[in-house]
């Protein structure tokens, strides 16, 4: 791996790892314009109310509601996949991220008729092609739907083992939590742990610590994507620390979903100073209209973090990736290296 790209911006020149973020949902907005295009030939991005400085979401099924109407317009093809891998990983090698683990949702791989697998390769050949032009590498984290027929990810279970030489690094359970619980995929995450997959699942965001605790218990995850409603229970705050479950926080997302009322008064502060490893990502930058960089310069700027806390987040993100003792020890002196000497923490 090489070091992060020169720039005049302190805050895009720091080296970044970005584990939580949905393919999806990060698809370059010229390109989104461009495919739904062939749709609606008078399609603009700025026609949408979302686009809008200042605006927030009703809450998160609000969200996801208006993602999909967007997305049904243009991401309908395995190429259209393929195509938003690659561009996005030359978009966060000019934020200097260094690594990344985009998820890719099989439920709706699944809805839109396409074959998981072919999808899977077409990213993969596009991961390889962005990985060989741009000093940036990835993983792919396979997402199934709360709420949805189990059908999907019990038949992606018989083929975690082979879809690993296709770049699948991990496994994450998504979607408003409300709609179903967390241990109905159980089996299906014994399977991705038994294959060397990593497990991530969504919880703490639309729901309380209660869907972080299930999480945890009955599906032994490593990770948790968001998380932060995990404030409201001191005991669980603990255990989080004790036990080292990251959290890969979006707290952007978690502003324009209204999980958090303001970014000044966002929880992220409160974990990291209790000692829960937290990382930073965008979650959906297409839809949340942000960058690592105004992440990293947001949580400095409105919460206090010092470069050597970013530098901590960052290494906290590193330890998070699903990648062997090599790769991250080789990704952790990148960080390590991209960081000014003066702002490093102490061990």
């Amino acid at each position: 791996m090489s070091g992060p790209q020169a720039t005049t911006s302190p805050f895009q020149a720091l080296p970044k790892v970005e584990p939580h973020l949905h393919l999806e949902g990060a698809i370059r907005p010229s390109t989104v314009e461009e495919l739904a295009r062939r749709f609606d030939p008078s399609f603009r991005l700025a026609d949408w109310e979302w686009t809008r400085p200042g605006f927030r979401y009703a809450d998160l099924a609000d969200f996801v509601a208006t993602m999909r109407g967007v997305l049904n317009m243009a991401l309908e093809r395995t190429d259209d996949y393929a195509r938003a891998m690659y561009e996005l990983l030359h978009d966060l090698a000019d934020e200097n991220v260094v690594y990344a683990e985009p998820s890719v949702s099989t439920s709706r791989l699944a809805r839109m008729g396409l074959d998981i697998g072919d999808v899977l390769r077409a990213i993969d050949d596009a991961r390889l092609r962005a990985e060989a032009e741009r000093d940036i590498h990835a993983g792919v984290i396979l997402a199934f739907g709360r709420g949805k027929d189990t059908q999907v990810a019990e038949e992606c279970a018989t083929r975690f083992a082979d879809w690993r030489a296709h770049g699948v690094v991990g496994v994450d359970l998504h979607g408003v939590e409300s709609a179903g619980p967390a241990a109905p995929y159980a089996d299906v995450y014994r399977a991705a742990r038994d294959a060397g997959l990593g497990l991530r699942a969504h919880a703490g965001e639309g729901m309380g610590a209660d869907s972080v605790w299930e999480v945890v218990r009955s599906l032994g995850v490593s990770r948790i994507a968001h998380g932060v409603r995990a404030v409201e229970d001191e005991r669980l705050v603990d255990y989080l620390a004790e036990h080292a479950i990251i959290l890969d926080i979006c707290p952007t997302s978690n502003v324009k979903l209204r999980v958090a009322p303001s970014m000044s008064e966002h929880p992220i502060r409160a974990l990291y100073d209790r000692g829960v490893p937290v990382t930073v990502s965008t979650d959906d930058p297409l839809m949340f209209m942000v960058t690592m960089s105004e992440e990293y310069r947001a949580l400095s700027e409105h919460l206090g973090f010092t470069r050597a806390e970013l530098e901590r987040v960052t290494l906290n993100a590193v330890d998070a990736a699903f990648l062997p003792e090599d790769d991250r020890r080789a990704l952790r002196l990148v960080v390590r290296e991209g960081f000014p000497r003066s702002t490093r923490p102490r061990a």
